[in-house]
């Protein structure tokens, strides 16, 4: 199907409506009354009871060990404390601006990292 001028623009409209309909989505979930829910300990699983299915955050996994010596795996740290830090999977929930983000080590919420922005 070859697409026209005109065709196009529709195309590209209708994609634009798309995008921008997706920008304003928001978690009603994303509140400092559900943050201060999130305990150390929680699965997964109960973490996303409360907030809905997070989404990975890779950038937190590599930024345990950031930079050039990070992405070696060196870390100041003993060998112990890099084979934890490795096995942080975090996980979002929210945009940029407004977020609740959460560690989990072994597949349960890590005491120190549960960050928050914007609630």
């Amino acid at each position: 199907m070859k697409l026209t001028g005109r065709r196009l623009l529709q195309v590209l409209c209708v994609l634009l409506c798309l995008a921008v309909g997706a920008c304003g989505k928001t978690n009603k979930n994303l509140t400092k009354a559900n943050l201060e829910k999130i305990k150390p300990g929680m699965t997964v699983k109960a973490v996303e009871d409360l907030l809905g299915p997070g989404e990975d955050d890779p950038d937190l996994d590599l930024a345990e060990g950031s930079g050039v010596a990070g992405g070696a795996g060196i870390t100041g740290g003993d060998l112990s404390s890099m084979s934890k830090s490795r096995s942080t999977k975090w996980l979002k929930w929210g945009s940029e601006k407004k977020f609740i983000k959460v560690g989990f080590d072994g597949g349960k919420a890590s005491a120190n990292k549960i960050q928050s922005q914007g609630l």
